[in-house]
């Protein structure tokens, strides 16, 4: 038990002392909810308490459903984990939301996205080489965020590419990620650290 408490109070102080805009929280106030959010991060996360999780502990009743559906999405989602990573990387380049941004440049590397795709998403270009799956996320996705909505052809093309399933699955992600960004940015979230940031 020692053990687990320790790993406990390391990771905990990490993940408060490194937030900018809100002060630590103190280990020996977590409430219960507070103590069963953290068991639960801990249970599906090697990196914890880091982005937005920090924040989402402080309010349990946020923090748990949004747990939930990030994990429906990293762990139980039907999207390959290459279009995933595209997705993920198109939202936080919109919000230049660096923490998010620099975890995830290096996760779609190792999923197999083209580093050619991701410079040209880092520097707000279309990329010109896509397959066929990452061509229907990254429209749906770069329409939602421009437009706000999602023209006739784009919808009919993704849905032929992708299938009903896949196609609720990114514009879920989308919207879900979209908040990922807004909280990591007002809370001013630390950098990955030694990371470049985005410009």
């Amino acid at each position: 038990m020692a053990s687990v408490a320790n790993t406990f109070v390391a990771n905990f102080k990490h993940a408060t002392n490194t937030m900018s805009r809100l002060p630590p929280l103190s280990i020996d106030r977590l409430t219960p909810e507070q103590e069963k959010l953290y068991q639960e991060i801990m249970r599906t996360r090697s990196k914890g308490l880091d982005g937005p999780f920090g924040v989402w502990l402080r309010k349990p009743s946020v923090g748990e459903p949004c747990e939930k559906l990030q994990n429906a999405f990293r762990l139980n989602g039907t999207l390959d984990r290459r279009v995933a990573e595209l997705l993920i990387l198109v939202v936080a380049r919109e919000w230049t939301a660096q923490y998010a941004w620099q975890l995830h440049e290096q996760l779609a590397l190792k999923a197999g996205l083209a580093p050619a795709t991701i410079d040209a998403i880092r520097n707000r270009q279309k990329p010109t080489t896509l397959l066929e799956d990452e061509k229907s996320v990254y429209d749906v996705a770069s329409e939602l965020i421009t437009t706000r909505r999602v023209s006739r052809s784009t919808f009919d093309s993704a849905l032929s590419a992708l299938g009903e399933d896949k196609l609720i699955e990114v514009v879920s992600a989308v919207g879900f990620y979209t908040m990922v960004c807004m909280t990591l940015n007002a809370f001013e979230v630390p950098n990955v650290e030694g990371a470049a940031p985005l410009i």
